[in-house]
Formats: structure tokens, C-alpha cells, sequence
């Protein structure tokens, strides 16, 4: 689950103590910490959400290969292509 997704209620963030103080994996130690509170996590389709990347300034850094790694991609579109469902008019 990406983090731009997350939505957690103010007093719940407070019962878990907000989030850890650690360099890498912010995002993932909030939902670890939500599920072992006993608390659930739900994801909605993924359309209409488009998770951008810039070079730096994030807590996971990877490089352009870790992406295109033939091991973990499995498909991959030159330039974005939505789907007709985005309801996005192509030129």
C-alpha cells in the first residue's frame, strides 16, 4: 500500500504513538503497528491513482534498475497510458 493512500484518524494515530523515528520504512511501521494494535487495513481499486516518483527525498531510496528488474516487473508502459476506465481522452 502506498503511503500517498494511507488514511488513519488523528486519534488513532495518537493511540499508536504516530509514526516511528526511523530512517527507512515509515509507512510500513505505521501499518505494522496498526495490525499488531488489532487494527484493519483495507485498499480500494487502483485506479485514478498515480504514484509519481522524483530522483530524492524519500526514506526508501532505489535506483531506476530495481524498477525495471525482469524479476519484479511485469508489464511496462513507455510514457503513461490509462485506462479507458480513467475516463482520459487519448490524442
Amino acid at each position: 500500500m502506498a503511503g500517498g493512500t494511507m488514511m488513519i484518524s488523528r486519534q488513532t494515530l495518537r493511540e499508536l504513538g504516530s509514526f516511528r523515528p526511523v530512517r527507512r520504512y515509515v509507512d510500513a511501521s505505521l501499518l505494522a503497528d496498526l495490525l499488531a494494535a488489532g487494527g484493519s487495513v483495507y485498499r480500494t481499486q487502483g485506479l485514478g491513482y498515480l504514484f509519481r516518483r522524483g530522483e530524492a527525498g524519500h526514506t526508501w531510496q532505489a535506483d531506476l534498475d530495481f524498477f525495471l528488474d525482469p524479476e519484479r516487473l511485469r508489464s511496462r508502459w513507455e510514457g503513461f497510458t490509462p485506462s479507458r476506465l480513467l475516463g482520459v481522452d487519448r490524442p
